[in-house]
């Protein structure tokens, strides 16, 4: 779409000074005015949010002679940084020069193209810095990138402090008091965002040689409401960018560099005026101190009292450095913008017009407003009396004929008599014996149970006191020899039982010494086994965020299905019933987890955020502006009264498209270009476990 404003002069409107474009004495980025060019002018610059295309501008040779006698160079290292025109001298890119073509047909041209590299960051990564209290050092590991790993079904912090400075430590080096006290002092932590991009940064880009680092202050602010990060694993061998990426992005954030440099950060402690190009063109001033900035000397006067007064040295002040720095910021919050473009048939008037192409693709077939969340199967802790896994009959058998050290006894015939014990889950034993009359049902348990194998896991229930390492108990089997008594006495498995085998296949153990154990066979009809362990039901925890009925922007129901078993579980200790676990007093606590509110939550959060329209936009602005930031919300088109909310009408909440990538170009004369996304995250698809299991 191109302006339909009408220019009613003949007269030329603007005459555009070039950027100033600098190329580095030697490895370090430009600082002095000395570096200024006149050969190589910049075509255009490019800004982006996150680190999949870093920053970089397109550059033209002036070529004044034949491209003769080219060679490579050995060892060669140059910096270019491109400023804008203006009074302000804003810096808007920084780069290795890293690429030329040339091409010889008909004319001679020589092109270019500097970059922000993944280098410019600091080193890549190689490991995890932990910190060695003994030895009063930092140690590399080359342990990958792992934040709040996943350890037998249970989130634990690997985060420590020493001093101001962030660690990485083993997830279970300081489970007890005695650990902590040995690791001086240094208990593990839950890492959150900000501490997690903090000591990304702290650890490869320390020296900070031509990016700073985000202010810790700033950066825990902008992060306070950050989700949880659980179980993140990532790859060695990758440069700060990527890390940025993968753990602001699935959270709901984003980052860019910001450039600001020259008089922008001189002015930070000054009281400025603005730019003229004479001391009668500034006036007089109020104030002692106030400074502008003289466009004709490129220059600082201050004003002291009588007279503006050229502050000597203010030229190399304005055109010397301040590192870029890394600036987080959330999707969909930003400072709010409009743009300006008048109504067809009017005339111009660059007070109300300042865009003069724009496309905006609405669609709405995108969108999503029903969501599902499937999490973990759901997983109780229960105590299940065992039935014989043998027929009745064999009762009589005693534990010499059953022997399996003796070769003339009869085990070879009776293998699992008085050994074998089972749940019966899946109706396999139902009629062997007259007391197996049906499977066992733990529907008073289970949400669904349906009858088929399951596998006995370890209980949830933690070995030792309540101060202990927090390490699950191994299945626990118990027995009586008076199974009909008014209250049963269980008793744990003695030595002489020897360590029953517990079935991989279905929920039973099978006693593995020589000879069966010899109080159950005594007990004959009495005798009883039961296990506590944890089972698996049929049915997995499920958040529902059904499809309002004011506010989506589709009228047809579109479901979004997430599968997502290792963020949300429902696991619990049985505490009555039938099939309530003996161990559910134990004071040393269980690993439990219910996030049946939680994932309703998140169901409603990624439905909130996906029934907008997902609009793509591109705005074009003759000039070069730099009053539009990365991270702005640009909320209308004035003049032409176009809404840039993606939220419907009826919608209690605007959504507006948030900038994340800026171009200035000369095409061919300056204009900038302002592209724009929706504003929210992504569903978070990704179920890597990053965790350990262990029997």
């Amino acid at each position: 779409m191109t302006t339909d404003v009408v220019n009613t002069g003949a007269e030329k409107l603007f005459s555009y000074p070039a950027w100033i474009t600098r190329i580095s004495d030697g490895a370090e980025p430009p600082s002095t005015v000395g570096e200024i060019t006149t050969e190589l002018r910049a075509a255009s610059v490019v800004q982006s949010a996150g680190g999949q295309v870093l920053d970089h501008a397109s550059l033209e040779w002036w070529v004044t002679s034949d491209l003769i006698n080219r060679s490579q160079p050995s060892g060669f290292q140059k910096m270019i940084d491109v400023l804008l025109p203006d009074g302000t001298r804003t810096r808007v890119a920084l780069g290795d020069y890293v690429m030329e073509s040339e091409s010889v047909d008909g004319t001679q041209v020589l092109t270019a193209q500097s970059q922000l590299r993944g280098y410019h960051f600091g080193k890549k990564f190689t490991g995890q810095i932990w910190w060695d209290d003994a030895l009063s050092e930092e140690v590399q590991t080359e342990y990958a990138p792992v934040f709040n790993p996943r350890v037998d079904g249970r989130i634990l912090g690997n985060m420590s402090h020493k001093f101001s400075d962030v660690y990485f430590i083993h997830p279970e080096a300081t489970l007890t008091d005695a650990a902590i006290e040995e690791a001086g002092g240094l208990g593990a932590k839950v890492w959150s965002l900000s501490e997690a991009i903090a000591a990304m940064c702290q650890h490869l880009n320390l020296d900070e040689e031509f990016i700073e680092n985000p202010a810790i202050g700033v950066l825990r602010d902008i992060l306070s409401d950050a989700p949880i990060i659980e179980a993140i694993e990532l790859p060695l061998g990758e440069s700060l960018p990527y890390y940025l990426d993968m753990l602001l992005q699935p959270l709901g954030y984003n980052w860019y560099v910001d450039y600001a440099t020259g008089i922008s950060a001189y002015l930070a402690d000054v009281f400025y005026i603005g730019a003229y190009d004479s001391v009668e063109s500034a006036g007089a001033s109020s104030v002692i101190g106030t400074q502008f900035f003289n466009t004709t000397t490129g220059t600082m006067f201050q004003w002291d009292g009588d007279n503006w007064i050229e502050i000597e040295g203010s030229e190399e002040s304005i055109y010397s450095k301040t590192k870029p720095q890394i600036v987080v910021f959330q999707k969909g919050v930003g400072e709010e913008r409009e743009l300006n473009f008048q109504a067809p048939g009017s005339v111009l008037d660059l007070a109300t017009s300042n865009c003069n192409k724009y496309s905006v693709m609405r669609r709405i077939g995108d969108s999503v407003n029903q969501t599902k969340v499937i999490g973990a199967i759901e997983r109780a802790e229960v105590t299940i009396e065992l039935v014989r896994g043998w027929p009745t009959e064999d009762d009589k058998k005693t534990a010499s004929q059953l022997d399996k050290s003796d070769p003339e006894s009869e085990y070879i015939l009776f293998p699992t008599t008085w050994r074998l014990w089972v749940a019966n889950e899946s109706g396999d034993y139902t009629g062997t014996r007259i007391e197996i009359e049906a499977a066992l049902d733990l529907s008073s348990v289970f949400s669904r149970w349906l009858p088929h194998r399951r596998e006995a896991e370890d209980p949830f229930t933690y070995q030792g006191s309540v101060d202990g390492k927090k390490q699950r108990r191994q299945i626990f089997v118990e027995y009586t020899t008076d199974i009909e008594a008014l209250e049963v006495k269980w008793v744990i498995l003695p030595d002489d039982f020897g360590q029953p085998f517990v079935l991989p296949d279905q929920i039973g153990i099978l006693f593995t010494g020589n000879t069966p154990p010899e109080a159950l066979i005594g007990a004959g009809d009495k005798a009883g086994v039961r296990i506590t362990c944890v089972v698996a039901g049929d049915a997995k925890l499920v958040g529902d965020a059904e499809r309002k009925t004011f506010g989506p922007v589709n009228g047809r129901v579109v479901e979004l299905v997430l599968d997502m078993p290792q963020k949300f579980r429902k696991n619990w200790v049985q505490q009555d019933g039938d099939y309530a676990s003996t161990l559910a007093l134990d004071e040393a606590g269980a690993e439990t987890a219910d996030d049946s509110i939680a994932i309703t939550t998140y169901a409603e959060k990624i439905r909130d955020d996906h029934e907008v329209a997902e609009l793509d936009c591109e705005f074009s602005l003759p000039g070069l502006h730099i009053e539009y930031k990365i991270g702005d919300l640009i909320t209308k088109i004035n003049g032409r009264e176009i809404s840039l909310d993606q939220a419907s009408v009826d919608a209690t909440l605007p959504r507006y498209p948030q900038i994340t990538k800026i171009e200035w170009r000369y095409n061919p004369g300056p204009e900038t270009i302002l592209t724009v996304d929706r504003g929210v995250r992504k569903p978070d698809r990704s179920n890597a476990d990053g965790g350990v299991r262990r029997r």
